[in-house]
């Protein structure tokens, strides 16, 4: 796509990369870095900070009598409750459309009979490393009891899509991936 200016956008390169700390779920890293062109210009090499971590599925799991399936849980980083779609880390060699089927019903104790990819970010480009993939799964009907991780615990709740979309918008649910 042309740029308004005739510019390209300056790219950089990562000469070393190293590990500053490793947090179980997510490690810090610092990228050393020089400009790929104009290496003339004052500031020339620079260090950036990522945070590795592994890609994000969300699941939008709607029953056959059209609600949604909402899991309410406490997050550290907000320090309060959320209410959210399921979602959760892709284990290593598993493919984002297995690790959302997992989540779904790990979380909720729900399957579905029809999944469909309906879109990937990423969330946040500027420190994070990974994609955010969701998936719309369609007659979800509850099949099991959920099974929670040791430090994790749901509360579920189905809601009419409608309240759902008004929920978004009046900020009560309020999660970045979510809302995206």
């Amino acid at each position: 796509m042309p740029s308004v200016d005739g510019e390209e956008v300056e790219r950089w390169i990562v000469e070393s990369q190293e590990t500053l700390q490793d947090c179980r779920v997510f490690s810090v890293d610092v990228l050393h870095s020089r400009r790929a062109s104009q290496p003339q210009k004052r500031g020339a090499t620079h260090d950036f900070f990522a945070i590795n971590s592994p890609d994000f599925v969300n699941v939008v799991a709607l029953t056959e009598r059209g609600e949604c399936v909402l899991v309410e849980q406490w997050r550290h980083g907000a320090q309060a409750v959320t209410l959210e779609i399921p979602g959760g880390l892709v284990d290593a060699g598993e493919s984002p459309e297995t690790a959302a089927r997992r989540e779904l019903l790990e979380e909720t104790g729900f399957s579905a009979s029809q999944w469909l990819q309906v879109g990937q970010c990423l969330p946040n480009a500027a420190i994070q490393t990974n994609r955010c993939t969701t998936f719309l799964a369609l007659g979800a009907t509850r099949v099991a009891d959920p099974s929670f991780d040791d430090t994790e615990h749901c509360v579920l709740h189905l809601t009419p899509w409608p309240e759902v979309v008004s929920m978004v918008r009046d900020g009560r649910i309020d999660h970045a991936l979510v809302v995206a």
